[in-house]
């Protein structure tokens, strides 16, 4: 498999914004490992816990934490958040399981 450069990612994840149907927010989609679509701020965050990576055309994202977060960071590895922690609507589209 081959991974882009993180270059890469960036200018995919600006080319497939859209806003956010609550807050109007500009965020993009990406796949998470379990298949669903996770709703991602477009602009890293110092507070990011989410990688992303450009695979085939499509950008995958996944939640990082603990020593595997800190060497993304400490390599400069932009990291990204969930908009469901920034959105202020995020509560009405939780599925309500």
């Amino acid at each position: 498999m081959t991974w882009l450069r993180v270059d890469h990612v960036a200018t995919a994840m600006r080319a497939a914004t859209e806003k956010c149907r609550s807050c109007r927010h500009q965020i993009v989609w990406a796949q998470t490992v379990n298949g669903k679509a996770m709703p991602l701020d477009v602009e890293p965050s110092e507070r990011g816990n989410v990688a992303v990576d450009l695979v085939f055309g499509v950008l995958h994202a996944g939640v990082v934490s603990g020593p595997d977060r800190d060497s993304l960071r400490a390599a400069k590895r932009p990291l990204y958040l969930s908009h469901f922690t920034t959105c202020p609507h995020a509560d009405n589209w939780r599925n309500n399981r």
